[in-house]
């Protein structure tokens, strides 16, 4: 169920490579061009999440820029992101923003992207088959097409170099990505069934790679190097907003959270002492309070949350918060995560996490492990490396591969 007809491999393993002389070879895929420029609003319309061991389209991220805040403040924040790019006068802005916060999510994402190019054509139709709209102009051919759950978009770049981006997701499960370029050095496939069966098949330069999973999760497991090195990369670089993985940097963060023991009296008040720094006279000071809360949001959420709804709050106070809590918004997604795949009782993730974290942090691990475990071998990623690797099962080696 997971093989690709070799028919298909045989295609793409005929497509040679192309060599330029004199110039720097770039993997295809990852040249420069319009989806570059645009990653900030492709990636407002096009993000990946998880569902359960699946890949699905993130709905909800087509709202979530305006998550909390009043209806004012959902205008004030659309007008300044319009007035930042060319053509967009602060009267056009305002009267645009008031009329994209009136369409629903998946429209105006996908208007917001043709506002910001800057369009120089565009046309939009209903019909028994749903709606569609598309817009060229400015380096860039969109079309968007809705039907019931269905949604499909198309990005082309109109000028080198060339790609084609489509996605599709029929709410069902069933998700499609291609991605190609213009010279055929290029062919990325993404097949995900209902069922959830997850295949890749990929061409760059004459290289092939064609694997398939019984889920994404499975496919993760099995051929991490390629996910996190390539494929992964490759979607971000053309602005595709990426789901979390075990190894990303904010699910480090969250598990080590979650097997710190409690604050202690001191680090309450330490954090408080920090929410009030927010409002200091010196903006030094207020940039490093900022910048602690945020990368401590885990461990202070609650003192965060609870300062943030405080009505004597400063505008400035209050400005800092609603960024900080807006920089974390995703974080009950990442405890769903890791809820889900039980990272807080997985010896094996939490050896790695030895090796990841500072070195002030390890403590706090080693006695996550030894819980696990009963052994005490220390803040030593070595010694639990090499206990792991004597010790771990087939099954859990098995996940490990790559």
């Amino acid at each position: 169920m997971t093989a690709w007809p070799s028919a298909f491999l045989a295609a793409l393993a005929s497509v040679a490579p192309v060599v330029v002389a004199g110039q720097a070879q770039v993997e295809p895929g990852f040249e420069k061009g319009r989806f570059q420029e645009l990653a900030g609003p492709i990636g407002r319309l096009l993000k990946l999440t998880w569902e359960g061991k699946a890949l699905r389209l993130d709905r909800g991220h087509w709202e979530q820029a305006f998550k909390g805040k009043t209806g004012q403040q959902a205008l004030t924040a659309l007008e300044r992101e319009l007035t930042e790019h060319d053509g967009l006068d602060r009267d056009r802005a305002a009267r645009l923003a008031q009329r994209l916060l009136s369409l629903p999510p998946a429209e105006m994402a996908f208007e917001r992207l043709k506002a910001i190019v800057g369009y120089g054509s565009s046309s939009s139709s209903t019909g028994s088959s749903g709606r569609k709209q598309e817009f060229s102009g400015r380096g860039l051919a969109a079309r968007m097409q809705l039907s019931g759950e269905s949604f499909r978009v198309l990005l082309e770049e109109e000028e080198a170099p060339g790609r084609t981006l489509i996605l599709r997701d029929d709410g069902l499960g069933d998700v499609q990505i291609v991605l190609a370029d213009a010279k055929g050095r290029l062919l990325l496939a993404v097949n995900q069934s209902s069922e959830g069966q997850f295949r890749v098949a990929h061409i760059a330069g004459g290289e092939v790679f064609a694997e398939g999973a019984a889920s994404f999760e499975d496919f993760h497991a099995r051929h991490r190097r390629y996910v996190e090195k390539r494929l992964f990369p490759l979607l971000k670089h053309v602005g595709v907003v990426l789901p979390w993985t075990r190894y990303a940097p904010q699910v480090r963060r969250a598990v080590l959270d979650k097997i710190r023991r409690p604050l202690t009296p001191g680090q309450i008040e330490l954090a408080r002492k920090l929410i009030r720094q927010l409002n200091d006279d010196s903006f030094k000071k207020r940039e490093e309070a900022t910048k602690a809360l945020s990368a401590n949001f885990g461990r202070y959420r609650d003192l965060i949350e609870q300062a943030a709804k405080e009505p004597t709050l400063s505008p400035e106070a209050a400005s800092r918060l609603g960024k900080i809590v807006a920089e974390n918004s995703d974080r009950d997604q990442v405890d769903q995560f890791i809820a889900a795949r039980k990272l807080t009782e997985d010896v094996g993730y939490l050896v790695y996490l030895m090796q990841e974290v500072e070195e002030g942090e390890r403590a706090e691990v080693a006695r996550a492990l030894k819980d696990l475990t009963g052994q005490r071998l220390g803040p030593d990623p070595a010694a639990w490396r090499k206990w792991w690797s004597a010790n771990r099962s087939a099954d859990q080696a098995s996940d490990k591969r790559k």
